[in-house]
């Protein structure tokens, strides 16, 4: 049984099931977070003000107040996994998003002579 405990404590789960980890989805994730900060203060600047009166505006700028306080705290949290991860912030091309093509251009078609 003591055998079982040690093995499952020294197994990573990531290892387990054979997934690779990557510090790149984190990245994109805070990169967008933080650009989603950026667009809520303009939103907040833009709509200081209820002029028409509009129901629920109260509820929105309550809402967007809230995730302006909580949102940093995420971004400060990703940045802290990345460099616990061994990794620096740096903006990268759009070659290392998730799902992109590595390297160049890929052709469709191989030049077996169709065509």
């Amino acid at each position: 049984m003591e055998n079982l405990q040690r093995m499952t404590q020294q197994t990573d789960l990531a290892k387990l099931l054979g997934v690779h980890l990557s510090n790149t989805p984190i990245k994109t994730f805070t990169g967008v977070l933080s650009l989603s900060i950026l667009l809520d203060i303009v939103w907040l600047m833009l709509h200081g003000g209820n002029p028409l009166g509009e129901r629920g505006f109260a509820f929105a700028t309550g809402m967007n107040i809230l995730s302006l306080i909580v949102k940093p705290v995420s971004v400060l949290a990703a940045v802290n996994t990345i460099q616990g991860r061994g990794d620096t912030i740096t903006v990268g091309g759009w070659s290392e998003a998730p799902g992109a093509f590595p390297g160049a251009y890929q052709t469709v078609r191989d030049s077996d002579g169709f065509a």
